[in-house]
């Protein structure tokens, strides 16, 4: 160690002198190419010698297209010969090519103390893929080799073909694998999977192999050329120094490098028009298809729903979905958004309603497939199910809602050429009701995850700078690592024979660790540290251990004849073993930090979890589309029940309440319109459909006025208020603080970004401040008060007690939006917009 701190110190005082005596007139500056030729996929190393200086800036060289051009590092020299020093530093660049031809790369410039040095330029040339191999390959990659393969060379028209890369290794070490690249087009390639290592004995002997395996999907017909593929990465070689004789003295080295695959052709073949069926849509592969259909005891107009579920080895993106075609006894609605399995498969829901009664068979859905394996067609189907299918109830009963007020005989006599908007065909988003993200704790705790990252990237840049300006910090933080290289290199000079210096380096070794742990003086460790470690709440077994260790070298220094190789291998286990038992005991410490605050997160989310709604039994999508046919044959009162069950099960969302609105509107029922209309909004604030209708029901009602403020300054304060939901607020929030306190943790790690990087978190911050503010305007003014619409059939009078014999304030229709401000048995006060307050019975009133 210290022969080798002499070399280092000798080398450095030597380049200094020669730094600081050499002139910018003695230096040169020439470059090399090497090998001139290169295929695609190989590398050229390209050195740029200063001769007459140890150090100089990087050279300056134009981007050349074509080729690309990856700096390494400086790499310094000094010689003496007959006495006269001289010194060099050579610039290394790897350079490789995308494209085949001859090229021309330079001016290389360099500037040496101001003076700009001009090394011409050289050249390289670029051959093909598949030409023969240069003559010089770069240290060790003989050990590598990439093969590309996929099972047949004949493959269909967007068929999902397997495609794998083997990258072999033989002695040689490499780091930083990255994924491959392959070159080409006509086809669109799948991510690669995770890849598979393992050792096996090749014909150069033992290698380790690595798969990795993805899909792709041919695009076109023909003839299609996969690669070549390339792969980055480093390989591991021994640094050394031309003339020095210290061979690893000065470490390994990592050198950048690419592997390539030869390209190889597939033939894509059309897909066969001859026996093509009508229902094919485009899927290539093999599938299998489940159908369930339930309930198979249904009534006229009550909902079946049908499931389809494929799964397989092909691609089901874009293709048409399983459907049942209607018929003079069924009506269909259009299948649903398919839903993704965790196996790759699609899951397809539709909706039908049995027009008449009796014995009906229903078949299920059928779905065609073009199978690669047997060259042929093929089409899935299930075999019919018998619905029995009864009478529905009489239509003379109108059915009565449970706390509603009873529907008027027929619809409300509508303005010439004035009516509602039609309802909406899908529920959309179904959620639990009132269970908003403003209200999760799940969620509010999911935003502390960014601002952990932020602070763990700004805890590790604190400790990346402490570890270079620091001094005491950086060696508290490298003695434990410093402390096993020590015990090493002992190791190796016992296997040498050198014995003397065995126990001065393992007791050496404990007592640096010691030192620099405990913030000792090297001379005070052997009398001090067994008092500190003890107070820290070691064993006193442990302490004595310790005493005895340090006695035991000190006794040895002063006989070493007698010990024999044996005795020092004890001493040196015993070293290696105190070392590991205190890193363990601080790494437990952290640990049991660690595991607590891991607990208390844990117990946060668990309780969170607690409050999530539990599923119901019945099908609110059926429902939905039971309703919508209800209101199609304009049996208002009936699609109004429905639609009330829909919401009875514990969803809700805002195309249910709007069609809710409109059946009650066309039952003639105004007040629970206006209620189901208002409750829409505060799910789709920003639908044109909506704000049509509410305000159609508002001028029917004879109250034009709004709920909320319709002030200049709030529409320009709060611009996003209007448009969004409280929650699509919420989440575009969370959105820009992810995108927020991700950006400033990157620009903590990477200060090179940090311009474009500011800029960009402005924006998100503003992006922020603009939703939580708008929905912060929302929550304030639409739902934090309480506001209640007039259900009664009849107008609600206004009071000015709470009493029936209190004198009357004022009277309101059916449909009016109230503010309610206090409750008194049986009573409600509210108030309008212009300030007036009341009491009014509670019976007549719905909340929001």
């Amino acid at each position: 160690m210290i022969a080798r701190l002499a070399v280092i110190a000798l080398v450095g005082f030597v380049g200094f002198a020669l730094a600081g005596t050499a002139r910018a007139d003695d230096v040169t500056v020439t470059a090399t190419m090497d090998p001139p030729a290169i295929r695609i996929g190989e590398y050229a190393d390209l050195n740029v010698v200063v001769q007459g200086r140890q150090s100089t800036k990087r050279p300056t060289i134009d981007d050349v297209g074509g080729l690309t051009l990856q700096y390494v590092g400086p790499s310094s020299q000094v010689s003496i010969v007959n006495g006269r020093m001289s010194s060099s530093v050579t610039h290394r660049f790897v350079v490789s090519g995308s494209r085949v031809g001859r090229y021309e790369i330079g001016p290389i410039r360099v500037d040496v103390d101001g003076d700009v040095k001009d090394a011409g330029r050289v050249a390289v040339e670029v051959l093909s893929a598949s030409a023969p191999p240069s003559t010089r390959a770069p240290p060790g990659t003989g050990e590598l080799s990439l093969t590309m393969s996929v099972p047949r060379n004949e493959v269909y028209l967007h068929e999902r073909v397997p495609m794998k890369l083997v990258l072999r290794i033989g002695t040689v070490r490499v780091d930083g694998l990255q994924y491959p690249a392959v070159q080409g087009d006509g086809f669109a390639l799948e991510d690669f999977a995770e890849p598979k290592q393992r050792r096996q004995q090749g014909a150069r002997g033992a290698e380790h192999v690595v798969e990795f395996e993805a899909y792709l999907k041919p695009l076109r017909q023909g003839p299609l050329t996969l690669g070549p593929a390339t792969m980055g990465m480093n390989v591991v070689v021994p640094r050394t120094r031309r003339g020095s004789g210290f061979g690893s003295l000065f470490g390994d080295e990592l050198r950048s490098v690419q592997v390539a695959a030869d390209a190889i052709t597939v033939e894509v073949l059309p897909l066969p028009e001859v026996g093509r069926p009508a229902g094919f849509s485009g899927a290539v592969g093999r599938f299998k298809m489940d159908v369930s259909i339930a309930p198979r005891k249904v009534a006229v107009g009550d909902p079946i729903t049908v499931t389809s579920r494929l799964r397989g080895d092909g691609l089901l993106e874009g293709i048409t979905a399983p459907t049942i075609p209607g018929s003079e006894r069924l009506h269909v609605y259009p299948v649903q958004s398919p839903r993704a399995d965790e196996d790759g498969g699609r899951t397809f829901e539709q909706v039908v309603i049995p027009l008449a009664e009796g014995l009906l068979e229903l078949r299920g859905p059928s779905f065609s497939f073009f199978d690669p394996a047997t060259r042929a067609y093929k089409t899935l189907s299930s075999e019919p199910v018998a619905i029995a299918v009864k009478p529905s109830a009489s239509g003379d009963d109108r059915p009565r809602i449970v706390g509603g007020s009873p529907l008027a005989d027929s619809a409300p006599s509508l303005p010439l050429g004035r009516d509602l908007v039609f309802i909406k065909d899908a529920p959309g988003a179904l959620t639990p009701i009132d269970e908003r993200r403003g209200a999760r704790s799940a969620f509010w705790l999911f935003q502390l995850l960014p601002l952990a990252l932020w602070v763990g990237a700004s805890a590790y840049d604190r400790r990346r700078k402490r570890m270079t300006g620091d001094t005491r910090y950086a060696r508290f933080t490298r003695a434990g690592r410093q402390a096993r290289e020590e015990i090493a290199h002992a190791r190796s000079a016992l296997a040498s024979g050198e014995l003397g210096e065995c126990h001065d380096r393992a007791a050496g070794a404990l007592r640096d660790y010691l030192a620099a742990k405990l913030d000792l003086a090297p001379g005070a460790v052997e009398d001090a540290a067994p008092t500190r470690l003890a107070a820290s709440g070691l064993e006193s077994e442990f302490v004595e251990e310790v005493r005895s260790f340090f006695a035991s070298c000190a006794d040895a220094r002063f006989a070493p004849g007698r010990l024999a190789p044996t005795d020092l291998e004890r001493t040196l286990d015993w070293a290696d073993a105190l070392l590991r038992r205190l890193e363990r005991t601080r790494k437990i410490r952290k640990i049991q930090h660690a595991s607590t605050a891991a607990a208390v997160l844990c117990l946060a989310l668990a309780a969170a979890g607690a409050q999530a709604a539990a599923s119901d039994d019945k099908n609110p999508n059926a429902l939905f589309f039971s309703a919508n046919a209800l209101y199609s044959e304009e049996r208002y009162a009936e699609a109004a029940e429905t639609y009330e069950k829909a919401l009875a099960s514990g969803i809700e969302s805002g195309a249910v309440h709007y069609n809710l609105g409109n059946a009650y509107f066309k039952a003639g029922d105004l007040g629970r319109a206006v209620l189901a209309y208002e409750r829409a909004r505060r799910i789709i604030p920003g639908d044109p459909d909506l704000a049509a209708n509410l305000a159609f029901a508002r001028e029917q009602a004879g109250q034009a006025d709004d709920v909320q403020s319709d002030a200049l300054l709030a529409r320009i304060a709060f611009p996003l208020a209007e448009r969004m939901s409280t929650d699509v607020l919420l989440l575009l929030a969370a959105a820009a603080w992810w995108v927020l306190l991700l950006t400033l943790a990157c620009t903590v790690l990477a200060p090179r970004i940090e311009r474009p990087a500011k800029r960009f978190a402005l924006a998100c911050s503003l992006l922020l401040l603009l939703a939580l503010s708008s929905a912060a305007y929302r929550y304030r003014t639409l739902e934090l008060p309480r506001f209640a619409v007039v259900t009664s059939s009849e107008e609600a009078t206004v009071r000015y007690e709470p009493s029936a014999n209190g004198t009357a304030f004022y009277n309101v229709n059916p449909g009016a939006v109230l503010r309610v401000v206090g409750e008194r048995a049986g009573w409600r006060q509210v108030s309008t917009r212009d300030g007036r307050r009341g009491w009014v019975e509670a019976a007549t009133l719905s909340t929001l």
